[in-house]
């Protein structure tokens, strides 16, 4: 397989496992960061471009979903998915992502179909909100369901 390939290339690399290791760690800390600054840059771009160009700003998100779809996607034939844990990631991290998230959402609403309609503002800044909170709570609940599927479907292959 391709990611196969890609993943032994790296590990050749490495000179022992601390190494090996230390770079995991490296990563899991690039893809945080990584996910801070795509938002940073679409909030940025909601608010340097036109108006009537403020929904390209989405584009920030695509490279970032993709990784995370190809991450996935590896993950899960390989190894159970792990527990969430939303509230691991550091409070600097969590406060820059909401910060940045309003930021955007403001941006987004310079739209002139939000900017014309205070209705369709009012629906997007409250269907954000319910759904931000809709998503946390069932959260928890998807993952163990995933993962006990996981465990089925990996222990059925064994």
């Amino acid at each position: 397989m391709f990611m196969d390939t890609y993943v032994e290339r790296f590990r050749e690399g490495m000179d022992d496992e601390f190494q090996l290791d230390v770079m995991y760690r490296a990563y899991v800390i690039f893809a945080g960061f990584s996910a801070n600054v795509s938002l940073a840059c679409a909030a940025v771009l909601s608010w340097i471009l036109p108006p009537d160009y403020v929904l390209v700003s989405y584009i920030m998100g695509v490279p970032l979903f993709a990784g995370e779809i190809a991450a996935s996607w590896y993950a899960s034939k390989r190894v159970i998915r792990p527990r969430i844990n939303v509230w691991g990631r550091s409070r600097l991290s969590l406060v820059l992502t909401i910060i940045w998230g309003i930021a955007w959402m403001a941006g987004l609403m310079r739209f002139p179909a939000y900017s014309e309609s205070p209705i369709a503002t009012r629906a997007t800044i409250i269907g954000s909100i319910v759904s931000f909170i809709m998503i946390m709570a069932i959260l928890k609940w998807v993952n163990e369901r995933a993962r006990a599927w996981d465990r089925k479907r990996l222990g059925d292959i064994e």
